[in-house]
């Protein structure tokens, strides 16, 4: 059995960090992308309580809910840059809640500030290209005491889902001229991953990005999903996506 070590009053606070992080490795055993509550809906609109127990809600100073995130341990985050690159200089501004599924009954969670946010050398505000942050938490968020909360995996790098159905899923606003974030409950929807020519070929139409599309699709940085009218995360009410 394992058998957490002492520490005395006199020893540093180094030393109770270090065990602190390590109990938190340690439950780490759980598996990731696993899912313990079974979900009962394949439609799109409300998804089911834990569904998507690795899906991070996110809090900062003026904001109820400044966006969603994916824990991808119990110390790390993986969020969109724009959301929190204005948080860089005061992360703590950011808090980190898991678990959530209704934001105005929030059962079973965990949450956390935030002492770190790392975005994208190379993020572009005003194309969004390189759309990426890690956020280290403050303090570890526990696995295996909720069966709502879960950390997902990581896909080995060139992994391509093209051709494959992935789920969108959070708490966005429904339309883009209705203010009603967060939704409530936490909102999914299914689109189809398509490869990078079907997509540049559509967003160049003359009413989206036209003579822009090059600025502003990332080939390399981006997966483009949908192409059915009216199921997007746009209109669903979403943030994130999973494969």
């Amino acid at each position: 059995m394992f058998k957490p070590p002492k520490f005395s009053i006199a020893e540093s606070d180094s030393a109770a960090t270090d065990y602190v992080l390590f109990k938190a490795r340690l439950l780490e055993a759980t598996p990731c992308g696993q899912r313990f509550l079974a979900s009962n809906s394949t439609a799109s609109g409300p998804a089911t309580f834990g569904t998507y127990p690795w899906q991070a809600y996110l809090r900062n100073t003026t904001n109820t809910y400044a966006g969603s995130g994916v824990l991808i341990d119990s110390f790390h985050v993986l969020t969109a840059a724009h959301k929190v690159y204005r948080n860089v200089p005061a992360p703590s501004a950011v808090t980190v809640l898991m678990g959530v599924w209704n934001p105005a009954n929030l059962v079973n969670i965990q949450s956390s500030t935030v002492a770190r946010i790392e975005v994208h050398e190379s993020f572009d505000a005003s194309t969004l290209r390189n759309d990426i942050a890690i956020l280290t938490l403050t303090q570890p968020i526990v696995l295996g005491i909720y069966a709502n909360i879960n950390t997902a995996c990581l896909a080995p790098m060139g992994t391509s889902y093209v051709g494959q159905t992935c789920a969108v899923s959070g708490w966005g606003q429904s339309s883009f001229t209705v203010l009603d974030a967060p939704t409530n409950p936490q909102r999914q929807v299914f689109v189809a991953i398509t490869d990078y020519n079907t997509c540049r070929t559509s967003f160049s139409q003359a009413n989206l990005l036209a003579n822009n599309v090059d600025r502003y699709l990332d080939p390399a940085g981006e997966i483009c999903a949908g192409g059915v009218s009216m199921i997007d995360a746009c209109t669903v009410g979403i943030d994130k996506g999973v494969c």
